[in-house]
């Protein structure tokens, strides 16, 4: 025989008043509910943390904003996660936002404000590997070497073996006239994903100009 459940009061109480509400009605607990849901109902989360918005106060604001700003990124709607994660940047300037930011700011092609964002969270010590790569990759459209090269060695500090950071690194090196590093990145990068036919022919392109051939770097892939 099957046991009844008991559910405690405070729960039981919360159901009632969602019960006896009208079908249309907004309730704080609902627009609460519809904020943090992890349904993937983006129009869900945004309209219920928009409705919070309206009488949200303080650390429970910065809650609020995280939510919708999380909706906006998923839903690839750049410019209102920016607008969220500028007021986020506002009232708690933590590097986490900047990072996120900066992911933004590089999905739009605005390299240079996504540059400063991602090193404003390395100044609040937030920066993983992935972190670094992103920041190279807007280094490289900026064209700016020395900064792309160093957020490729702290990436690698973190994770030796991350290939897209050996090989990224191994072209830089490769476009200083370095082939002997570009040679010793591409091994490792070819060592860890054998099957990779631009990593292959990037390693060769460097030994074939070790052993003195005129060989041209080979050319970055598209992105």
């Amino acid at each position: 025989m099957l046991r009844p459940l008991r559910l405690p009061l405070c729960v039981i109480a919360f159901v009632l008043v969602l019960a006896a509400a009208p079908a249309h009605a907004q309730t704080p607990e609902v627009d609460t509910l519809r904020c943090t849901s992890q349904a993937g109902n983006f129009a869900d989360v945004i309209e219920g943390c928009t409705r919070l918005l309206r009488i949200a106060q303080g650390r429970d604001r910065i809650i609020v904003l995280s939510h919708r700003a999380g909706a906006y990124v998923d839903k690839s709607d750049w410019d209102n996660a920016i607008a969220d994660l500028t007021e986020l940047i506002r009232l708690h300037p933590d590097g986490m936002f900047y990072e996120l930011r900066g992911t933004q700011w590089q999905a739009k092609a605005e390299h240079a404000k996504a540059a400063a964002d991602f090193e404003e969270a390395e100044g609040r010590g937030i920066m993983t590997a992935e972190h670094y790569m992103r920041a190279a990759f807007s280094y490289h459209r900026l064209s700016q070497d020395a900064n792309e090269l160093r957020a490729l060695n702290f990436a690698l500090l973190m994770d030796p073996q991350l290939v897209p950071a050996l090989y990224a690194r191994g072209q830089i090196w490769q476009s200083m006239g370095n082939d002997r590093d570009a040679v010793t990145d591409f091994e490792a990068a070819l060592k860890l994903s054998p099957d990779t036919p631009v990593i292959r022919a990037a390693l060769e392109s460097s030994r074939g100009r070790l052993r003195g051939e005129d060989s041209p770097p080979v050319a970055e892939p598209a992105k």
